[in-house]
């Protein structure tokens, strides 16, 4: 994954724990629809971030075939998506804004 866009992916995250919004998920011009489907399938399947099952709805609606388990970790691998790397990230960010 981009250095951009894992920079981007881990700010937006971080923002939307603070104040969830599903619609802003859909569309993000920035970044690619699949990253997005692979960012949000991996935050619904964590015990931290809340809101599963909405962001399972989203990561189906940007690429439906991400909620399939094969699918999903083959499009994550495919696109670099290291999911220790930003869950890591991630809580880091979030910690800062706390």
């Amino acid at each position: 994954m981009k250095r951009d866009n894992f920079d981007f992916l881990v700010k937006f995250c971080a923002t939307q724990y603070q104040a969830f919004d599903a619609l802003s998920w859909v569309p993000l011009p920035l970044v690619d629809a699949k990253l997005l489907a692979v960012a949000a399938r991996f935050l619904s399947m964590t015990y931290w971030f809340g809101h599963d099952e909405v962001l399972t709805q989203v990561a189906s609606t940007l690429d439906p075939g991400v909620t399939e388990p094969n699918s999903f970790i083959k499009e994550a691998a495919a696109m670099g998506f290291e999911f220790g790397r930003f869950s890591s990230a991630l809580k880091m960010e979030i910690s800062h804004h706390a």
